[in-house]
């Protein structure tokens, strides 16, 4: 599936560059807009959900960290990746304590790039895959527990169906539902 990219800079010559220098099509990944400004980003990564952000960290309105930070709160599993041309340590460490998937420093070492882009591509394909593992064991849990429930409560009860919960429940049913009567 492809992978949907946001690049937040408020230098139209890194995003004219990002866009140029990178096979996004060989990633699996295709830009789906940029922002020029942490505001501007956030409505346009609210609108357009990418997977994947790239943005500065000082910018000339809301910095790329505080945009980072405000956008996790309501969309976890995006992975963003913070650019910068300041060196400070102190950047950096507030960006992954913010949750942020990667720190880069510009100007960019194009293997660095490509591969922290691959690697938030793979750490995305994980997240789908186990949003579908709890969707399907929820699912198949509500399934068992109605049968469960309508077994209990019906009043056919039958050995079959004594079998059939005690596979699936750990709950002692050891009883006789025969007709004898001592």
């Amino acid at each position: 599936m492809i992978k949907k990219v946001m690049i937040v800079d408020d230098e139209e010559i890194i995003i004219k560059g990002l866009y140029k220098i990178i096979d996004w099509n060989d990633l699996g990944m295709e830009i789906v807009c940029s922002a020029f400004s942490g505001e501007e980003a956030y409505t346009l990564a609210c609108n357009n959900k990418p997977d994947i952000i790239i943005t500065d960290i000082k910018m000339y309105d809301v910095s790329g960290l505080d945009f980072g930070e405000k956008y996790l709160k309501i969309n976890p599993n995006c992975k963003i990746i913070a650019l910068s041309g300041y060196l400070e340590f102190k950047y950096a460490q507030r960006a992954i304590n913010s949750g942020f998937f990667g720190f880069l420093s510009k100007p960019l070492d194009k293997k660095e790039f490509i591969e922290i882009l691959k690697s938030a591509s793979i750490s995305i394909d994980k997240d789908r895959i186990r949003e579908k593992t709890i969707c399907y064991y929820s699912h198949s849990l509500r399934h068992e527990a109605n049968y469960l429930s309508s077994c209990l409560i019906g009043d056919d009860l039958g050995n079959d169906d004594l079998e059939n919960i005690k596979k699936y429940f750990p709950i002692d049913l050891d009883f006789n539902l025969g007709d004898d009567h001592d």
